[in-house]
């Protein structure tokens, strides 16, 4: 969704300044409760430790703030038939995953 949005600003010169992260964890809310995950991070609700895993939106934002972000004229049509090329971009040399594998 992000990336149709950057695209679409350039394609109308709409001056985007920047994004930002509706919520940083997956919270309780009033008419979904938990059924609703749009946080950058999973909190797991049956580990009593309440363990927390980044999602893929927050390892993109990550390689965003640090400016390393996919392309944005890559089509969605060609995301769609090669996802683990997106993958790939996201993950390659992202420090928030090496701190996640060394804990």
């Amino acid at each position: 969704m992000v990336v149709i949005m950057h695209f679409t600003s350039k394609v109308s010169g709409v001056n985007l300044r920047g994004y930002f992260a509706w919520s940083f964890l997956d919270v309780f809310e009033i008419l979904g409760g938990y059924e609703s995950s749009f946080g950058l991070h999973y909190i797991d609700m049956n580990d009593p430790t309440l363990r927390r895993q980044p999602k893929l939106s927050a390892i993109w934002y990550s390689n965003f703030l640090n400016g390393r972000t996919m392309d944005p004229m890559i089509t969605m049509e060609t995301q769609k038939k090669n996802p683990s090329m997106v993958l790939s971009t996201l993950v390659s040399n992202n420090p928030l995953l090496e701190t996640i594998s060394s804990s």
